[in-house]
């Protein structure tokens, strides 16, 4: 595995059958309904359902974030693994790993899509990402003053991913054993 986890990896997400739920879901989106009030008087039929694809690609591509600044930023207040960090970072080539005792990262973030017409905005429409992922029998490695690997037991991972108040994606994992390593950095 060469490339580092992203969100998406691990709440996959319909995208073909997005455009549709994201059409079903007008009524129950205040802001998708004001933005179909308002472009159905300057769009076609074609053209919405066009907007429709493009807006599923953005809301899809917001899941594209890498997992390593999430686990990295849960990691950095371990004093073990801030040391590592600052000992490598000072030692060019240098390897450390340490071993994190068993615990839950829990992460969440609401971005916004913003919506423009004719160079105005128009409407913003709010999304949120929530994840818990609990991790057992963890070692980090680090090196260059970044995590650059990690090694564990056995992870859970829960999520949901949401439009407004629509699901558009969720998932509970029952634990997984992980043998060998988690490439952290592409």
């Amino acid at each position: 595995m060469s490339q580092a986890n992203t969100v998406a990896d691990f709440l996959p997400l319909d995208v073909d059958g997005l455009p549709g739920k994201l059409a079903a879901s007008v009524k129950a989106v205040p802001q998708l309904a004001r933005l179909m009030a308002l472009l159905s008087t300057k769009l076609t039929a074609v053209q919405w359902k066009a907007f429709l694809h493009t807006l599923a690609g953005k809301v899809a591509g917001l899941r594209d974030e890498p997992l390593t600044p999430i686990l990295a930023g849960a990691w950095k207040d371990i004093r073990k693994v801030a040391e590592a960090i600052e000992i490598t970072r000072r030692s060019p080539g240098r390897v450390e790993t340490v071993a994190v005792a068993d615990h839950t990262i829990e992460h969440e973030q609401k971005p916004t899509l913003e919506v423009y017409l004719d160079g105005s905005r128009v409407e913003e429409i709010p999304c949120s990402l929530s994840l818990e992922i609990e991790l057992r029998g963890l070692l980090l490695e680090i090196e260059g003053g970044t995590l650059r690997k990690m090694t564990t037991g056995e992870v859970q991972l829960k999520g949901t991913f949401k439009l407004a108040d629509v699901v558009l994606a969720e998932k509970q994992l029952q634990p997984i054993a992980i043998p060998g390593e988690i490439p952290l950095t592409g």
